[in-house]
């Protein structure tokens, strides 16, 4: 059984299938759909202006290069006809919502492109026809350590049997102790979510403020270098396999889907909207998106404290994307469900 198929159980088997590579990171995923689609020098990626910059790295891999098409305040693609040929065109998923392929597919129909499904947020995610995000594709990609506290893990999953034949073997998966960071966490995290007591959100103050201290800044901040050079190591953990073994799907999900409800009336009690206004049938929120500046992000991390959830901003935009301050990608939050 692969990523994509469910036993009646709900227990997602992990094994690996000859439509499924595991890898440690996304980025390996995608570079390796990239190899698939035969692009390299002189080839051109679309993908959308509002990404991780650190997306970009699986795109200098091959030596391809990056062009970029908007999204609008739904997170909806804009203006994909008016870009030239590509050799291949990414849609995203953003939050684990279905992102319409429609205008995807028009725009390979008419100009050969190559379609890849980037469903990093959305391990466990279904479009309203019941299929799992990732799988719509002739590729796709989903993080699954996005999803669940390990020490990696990702997955291609390639839909189109033509790709099939190409595919590298499974890289086996690495047994390392997790560090002591990420053994702090997950148990911080576990203990919180049965007990309310606020470990795990002590330990993310505590770990802020010694970072403010000692780099300046109380986030992790991506560099530049971040576009062009994929992360290390490349094969998966073993707690990957550990995770998804054992997973009981309908609960995780009900848990995310009961999360994004709290969060979403007790946001609209004090003025502020979801970009995603129905929680559709099938989804698994990644978490909770939404627009706000400075003083709303504030009001909206008190009114959230009872829920013991981190509010996050979202992304790290690529250098070559020059918006304002005031602009709706430099003001996306989320609610993160982890």
């Amino acid at each position: 059984m692969g990523l994509f198929h469910q036993k009646p159980s709900s227990v997602i088997a992990i094994e690996p299938e000859h439509d499924i590579r595991y890898f440690a990171y996304a980025r390996h995923a995608l570079s390796e759909a990239l190899r698939l689609c035969d692009c390299g020098p002189g080839d051109v990626v679309l993908l959308p202006e509002l990404i991780c910059r650190d997306v970009l790295s699986s795109i200098h891999s091959v030596g391809a290069t990056s062009r970029f098409y908007p999204v609008d305040g739904t997170l909806s693609a804009q203006n994909l006809e008016s870009n030239p040929p590509a050799k291949v065109v990414i849609a995203v998923n953003y939050f684990g919502f279905p992102q319409d392929l429609e205008p995807f597919n028009e725009y390979c129909s008419k100009t050969g492109a190559i379609l890849i499904e980037d469903n990093a947020h959305g391990f466990l995610s279904k479009s309203p026809d019941g299929k799992f995000l990732g799988s719509r594709a002739p590729l796709g990609i989903t993080s699954i350590r996005k999803t669940f506290r390990l020490m990696n893990g990702a997955a291609l999953h390639i839909s189109d049997s033509k790709y099939v034949s190409n595919l590298h073997s499974q890289l086996a998966y690495t047994n390392e102790r997790p560090p002591l960071g990420m053994r702090s966490r997950i148990t911080a995290s576990r203990i919180q979510r049965s007990t309310r007591i606020p470990l795990l959100s002590l330990l993310q103050v505590s770990t802020r403020i010694i970072r403010k201290l000692t780099t300046g800044s109380w986030l992790p901040v991506s560099s530049v270098e971040s576009e062009t050079s994929l992360p290390m190591p490349i094969n998966p953990h073993q707690s990957l396999r550990n995770c998804v073994q054992q997973l009981r799907a309908e609960k995780e999900v009900l848990r995310r889907r009961n999360l994004y409800i709290a969060t979403d009336r007790k946001l609209e009690s004090i003025g502020i909207d979801g970009i995603f206004t129905e929680l559709t049938p099938g989804v698994s929120p990644y978490g909770y998106a939404f627009i706000a500046n400075s003083q709303q992000l504030r009001s909206a991390k008190r009114r959230l404290r009872g829920l013991s959830v981190e509010v996050i901003s979202w992304p790290d935009l690529p250098q070559a994307i020059r918006v304002d301050e005031n602009h709706f990608y430099r003001n996306l939050r989320v609610v993160n469900f982890l």
